[in-house]
């Protein structure tokens, strides 16, 4: 199956400015962001015809924020604010089997097969926040901020399969419209419903001013990732038009707390900037993406769960020189551990029912990286070399 792929994507963004007096500034940011992607491909990844896949994808966000600052020079300085954000999600994606002698498809191995899922999933999040710098003495600051956050989602869901015997009465090039299947389609699962979750985040730095232009700071923070929905739905191979093997169904908000010390200052005149710091966080319901295989029929399972808990720390160390005016260098290495303390597998699965101890996905143990950046002049005019 040739693989196809086609985005568009659009958006416009304001971003406000104003000063009303007394050292205040009031900024407004609005912003609005459409895209339609469409999928269609090969879902076995061989010559076979075992499973082609398509997926039609349209989100739409609307956003807007408030702020309100302080001056900041001011031995008490602050910024507060309100954030909306709201996104209307549109998805329809199916899988299917043609059966033999379609011409879209060359020799067959697998049998006949059809499902399809469509749903909208409507979010809406609400914000208020501020944060606050205190200069206790010349030599320490205090800053901290609070946030509170609450969400609201919406998921209408409905994911068919075609019975067995499968055919296609339509045009086989259109397999994915459930107008194409001529056999009997079934509803395996439906979701109608909505999900409310609220947060009350918190970070708090103290800062310690050891010369001009240097500093140490020890930060402890705590974060909040909204609860979403699974929408992968995966249908039974055997008992079609049964219970799917994955179902739709919420997943809990993801939340951890982070121990973070460090340093960060500038030399000679600021044409040396450096930074380190080390960090230990704690994780709790992660949300992350599980693939296991089915006990019963030896299907994949694909679905997005909480994991139970987890932990990382590590550390990072990053420069920034000039050492002519012209010519800027940067780099920065950083180590990185990671680990689920409790992982257990969902029941009815096979190969490992425990991932306590593993890794988490895409965290790798190090990294590095270096770049030069030349600014020249020249009698028609300016440049710049990076790399």
């Amino acid at each position: 199956v040739n693989g196809r792929q086609a985005l568009v994507s659009e958006g416009v963004s304001l971003h406000t400015i104003w000063h009303p007096g007394h050292g205040l500034t009031f900024t407004a940011i609005t912003s609005f962001d459409n895209a339609q992607r469409r999928v269609s491909g090969d879902g076995d990844y061989t010559p076979a015809e075992y499973s082609r896949s398509y997926d039609k994808l349209h989100p739409t966000q609307v956003s807007q924020e408030f702020r309100l600052a302080s001056d900041p020079r001011r031995r008490i300085s602050w910024i507060a604010g309100a954030y909306y954000f709201h996104e209307n999600l549109n998805d329809t994606y199916a899988t299917a089997t043609l059966p033999p002698g379609a011409v879209t498809t060359p020799a067959i191995i697998g049998q006949p097969a059809w499902a399809g899922t469509h749903y909208t999933q409507t979010t809406d999040s609400f914000a208020l926040f501020a944060n606050t710098t205190i200069h206790v003495v010349k030599w320490f600051q205090i800053a901290g901020g609070v946030r509170w956050t609450h969400d609201h989602l919406h998921l209408d869901l409905d994911s068919r399969q075609a019975l067995y015997p499968v055919s296609f009465a339509a045009s086989p090039a259109d397999w994915w419209n459930a107008a194409s299947v001529g056999s009997g389609i079934a509803t395996t699962d439906a979701y109608h419903g909505a999900r409310n979750w609220s947060n009350v985040s918190f970070d708090v730095e103290p800062q310690f001013l050891i010369a001009d232009h240097q500093m140490l700071y020890v930060r402890i923070a705590d974060g909040y990732r909204s609860g979403i929905f699974n929408t992968q739905i995966t249908p039974n191979p055997v008992k079609r038009g049964g219970a799917p093997l994955q179902r739709a169904a919420p997943v809990s908000p993801e939340t951890l707390i982070s121990y973070e010390g460090g340093y960060k200052g500038s030399w000679f005149g600021r044409r040396l900037t450096l930074s380190a710091d080390g960090f230990y966080s704690q994780y709790n319901n992660i949300q992350t993406s599980w693939t296991a295989t089915d006990a019963a029929t030896k299907a994949t399972v694909l679905a997005l769960t909480n994991a139970a808990s987890g932990k990382s720390y590590g550390g990072e160390f990053s420069f920034q020189a000039r050492p002519i005016e012209d010519l800027t260098l940067s780099g920065n290495v950083g180590v990185l551990r990671t680990e689920f303390t409790r992982f257990a597998a969902p029941a009815g699965t096979t190969g490992a029912t425990n991932l306590t101890g593993n890794e988490f996905a895409r965290a790798p143990h190090q990294t590095a990286n270096i770049a030069a950046d030349w600014d020249f002049r020249t009698p028609i005019g300016n440049g710049s070399v990076g790399t």
